[in-house]
């Protein structure tokens, strides 16, 4: 495997390698040196090597092919994580796995996965969907600054503690009240206008992704803003 690593910010790229895990020379070679590591569209099955990176603090895992994080193990230290274009759809599950395994996670993102509904279609329906998925993922992960490259807002965090109190006491389901969602600001979510498209990609995309678009099908990867263009 041909890897990169840069020294001055501790970047290392083990993208498009079409791994199942974090080799053994590469946290032998870097290990204590790593702080961001693109682990970007492998074939991710095994990550207890992740552990081997001892003050990584950024982990971008899109396109992997993930519907589950069974395989990680708790990684205290890291605060931002990148699961875009992945097979996510059991929101309750995946929250629950990110607040056991990342306690510190601050920045999140889960574009063009199936439980992130905000970024599937334009109509009202999937709005409202959107701003639930926010709440309900915010009220889980507490220390959530970012989320789908927006920031979290006071009013969403206050929406989303009333939501869950009340999903708690059995008033609804864990999809949310529309009270609740309807008190999100329309700047607390990701801007949803125009429909532009991009060469060779048949689904319009939101003002979010064509900012962080990157490649093809793939979508949106913000993990490529820990890198330069040369590494790609």
């Amino acid at each position: 495997m041909t890897d990169i690593f840069d020294a001055a910010t501790g970047t290392l790229m083990a993208a498009f390698k079409n791994l199942k895990r974090v080799p053994s020379a590469v946290y032998k070679s870097y290990g204590d040196q790593v702080m961001i590591l693109n682990f970007k569209g492998n074939k991710l099955e095994d990550g207890k090597n992740f552990r081997r990176f001892p003050i990584l603090h950024t982990l971008v895992l899109d396109d992997n092919g993930l519907s589950t994080l069974e395989m990680l193990p708790s990684l205290p230290k890291v605060h931002t994580l990148w699961l875009n274009n992945n097979e996510f759809s059991d929101l309750p599950e995946l929250v629950t796995q990110l607040a056991v395994k990342f306690p510190s996670l601050k920045e999140l993102s889960l574009i063009r996965n199936p439980a992130c509904p905000g970024f599937a279609s334009f109509t009202k329906n999937e709005e409202r969907e959107n701003r639930k998925y926010r709440l309900y993922t915010i009220a889980h992960l507490p220390n959530l600054i970012t989320l789908d490259c927006s920031p979290v807002t006071k009013a969403e965090r206050v929406a989303a503690i009333k939501a869950e109190n009340e999903r708690r006491r059995g008033v609804v389901d864990h999809r949310l009240t529309e009270e609740a969602s309807s008190q999100i600001t329309a700047a607390s979510a990701p801007a949803r206008g125009a429909k532009v498209y991009e060469k060779g990609k048949k689904t319009p995309l939101t003002v979010v992704e064509k900012k962080y678009y990157r490649s093809g099908e793939t979508g949106p990867s913000e993990g490529n803003r820990f890198i330069g263009n040369s590494d790609l």
